[in-house]
């Protein structure tokens, strides 16, 4: 399964986390709201992991493919260390 739920699911509750830290005190009645939607959104993202899951399988199916920097996805595949190649060249 090659979709970004699995991110998804990850960074919602956390950017809904930010939004009521940075609310805070001065606007009480948003960050409560924000505080309920948060997280039921998140388990909103979550539904299609839960029904997309295979109990007959053991492999991997939640997998995103792609990078967040491509420079350190071509690093890891021509070398086998890539905090090696980064150190030298800083």
């Amino acid at each position: 399964m090659s979709s970004y739920w699995l991110s998804f699911s990850i960074w919602v509750p956390i950017v809904a986390g930010l939004i009521v830290l940075v609310a805070g005190d001065r606007n009480r009645r948003e960050a409560k709201v924000i505080a309920l939607l948060g997280p039921s959104s998140a388990f909103a993202v979550t539904v299609p992991l839960v029904t997309g899951f295979q109990t007959g399988t053991s492999a991997m199916q939640f997998v995103e493919i792609g990078a967040l920097d491509p420079a350190l996805q071509r690093e890891t595949t021509t070398s086998g260390s890539t905090a090696s190649r980064c150190c030298s060249s800083c």
